[in-house]
């Protein structure tokens, strides 16, 4: 089977294109092979250091109704006995990102961030491989800490400032690196059955800036809900994971 190895890839775009996509290398060049076609390489999550294996996916939300929209899609061949599942909410004046990942045993997760242009703040030359394969060996560590400290980054891309909100849960880590092509990459990391990861991005013509990111997720894992305050207005966004919820009519993703 033929495919890409960046299923559930997000590409952002406004006014200009923001980011999720690597430098493409010709087909001659190692990098292409090594880096370009890697999972790691794009917005997309990696499973155990490892590129995705050529699958599909399913869509299983698409809503364009009051003011936002909301998308949903999952893919469950790309890791053997791994599903993965993202949601993305645009809003008028955010976006909000939900990446989820569940298991039958602990698996490690790492949730890329890439985008045009350079991360605000970065300093470092980068320092050691991240790993040994995979596009791995090509990402240099320039720094690693709790997520739970959460935060705000802030890449300067073509079309102006993206800040890119993202909010920790215990055990979770931010890792910075460096991309063979000077790239400025975050990579959110969990090692766990199931691990989620919550991002609100912002731009300054969207609206009002963005604060107390909050991700609480429950432990069967059942769903997770991502909230936020905006323009003094407390904003919050429901993913329910569980198929007996869809079946007993509760709504797959509420926003509030």
């Amino acid at each position: 089977m033929h495919g890409h190895l960046d299923k559930l890839n997000l590409l952002l775009f406004s006014g200009d294109e923001l980011g999720g996509e690597p430098r493409f290398h010709r087909y001659e060049d190692a990098l292409h092979g090594e880096w370009t076609r890697m999972t790691v390489a794009h917005n997309t999550l990696a499973v155990d250091g490892r590129s995705q294996q050529p699958g599909t996916g399913r869509l299983l939300v698409f809503d364009a109704t009051d003011g936002r929209q909301i998308m949903r899609a999952e893919a469950a061949e790309l890791y053997p006995g791994v599903l993965l599942d993202r949601t993305v909410v645009a809003l008028p004046d955010a976006l909000v990102d939900l990446y989820h990942a569940r298991a039958a045993r602990p698996v490690t997760c790492d949730r890329t961030l890439r985008f045009e242009g350079k991360l605000q703040g970065l300093t470092g030359v980068g320092g050691a491989a991240l790993g040994t394969r995979d596009g791995y060996q090509h990402l240099k560590v320039v720094s690693r800490v709790p997520l739970s400290t959460g935060g705000e980054r802030t890449w300067d891309t073509p079309a102006g400032p993206l800040h890119v909100a993202v909010a920790g849960a215990p055990g979770q880590e931010l890792i910075t690196a460096l991309g063979p092509d000077e790239d400025h990459i975050v990579l959110l990391r969990q090692t766990a059955a199931a691990c989620t990861f919550a991002v609100v991005y912002r731009r300054d013509d969207w609206g009002q800036p963005v604060s107390g990111v909050k991700l609480t997720t429950s432990a069967d894992p059942r769903g997770a809900v991502v909230e936020w305050s905006q323009g003094g207005r407390a904003r919050r966004v429901r993913v329910s994971y569980h198929s007996a919820d869809w079946s007993a009519g509760k709504p797959p993703v509420v926003v509030e």
